[in-house]
């Protein structure tokens, strides 16, 4: 499942760090569709998940940190549309918990 995405378009890249980072860490497809730019820490290696008022300090594996990294620098910027979230679909909307329903994993 990991090694589906192809890496060399940009929604294989997008899907490639999305699938690592829920593999590496645990995290709900909703805190997943939530993270903002702001909540990634790639130099130290962790995500900040928001549930209410509460915060989870969540660690991320190397594996997951270099694909996220490579989002991040390479593509999130032509997706995003100026949004902070991190990830979006393929017109530039923020990501819903919606990409997994209907057997179209990732498809967003």
């Amino acid at each position: 499942l990991l090694c589906q995405p192809d890496v060399s378009e940009a929604k294989g890249c997008r899907d490639k760090a999305m699938l690592e980072l829920l593999y590496a860490t645990g995290i709900r497809v909703t805190e997943l569709v939530t993270l903002k730019l702001t909540d990634v820490n790639i130099k130290l290696g962790f995500i900040e998940c928001h549930d209410g008022d509460r915060v989870r300090t969540v660690p991320v594996a190397e594996v997951a940190q270099r694909a996220l990294s490579r989002y991040i620098t390479e593509v999130r910027d032509d997706m995003s549309g100026g949004s902070d979230y991190l990830f979006f679909n393929c017109k530039g909307a923020p990501m819903t918990t919606g990409i997994l329903e209907d057997n179209k994993v990732l498809c967003g």
